[in-house]
């Protein structure tokens, strides 16, 4: 490839980048703050609430926090061997030019 369709290309490319992330600075119009409910006055004479005790025991197993690994073992295994037949096919290109 020559050194102008290497800058044209490089150009197209940091064209495209940037028309993507111009939405990132657009303008939003500034929040609206919510109103919230009205405050009782602090006089009111209610009776405190009862407190229950704890019946259900601890379980034993952590909670579920992650994703799933073994689906994205496999889209990352796809990634490599798609990186890798892409590697392999330039090169073959590139040694038949030769």
């Amino acid at each position: 490839m020559s050194a102008s369709k290497r800058v044209l290309v490089g150009l197209a490319v940091g064209a495209g980048v940037l028309g993507l992330a111009a939405p990132a600075f657009a303008d939003y119009p500034a929040p609206v703050t919510p109103q919230g409910p009205s405050v009782l006055p602090a006089t009111q004479n209610a009776p405190a609430p009862a407190v229950r005790a704890a019946t259900q025991a601890p379980t034993s197993t952590l909670p579920f926090t992650g994703a799933d690994v073994a689906e994205l073992t496999v889209i990352g295994g796809l990634a490599i061997a798609g990186g890798a037949v892409l590697v392999r096919s330039g090169r073959r290109r590139t040694q038949a030019a030769n």
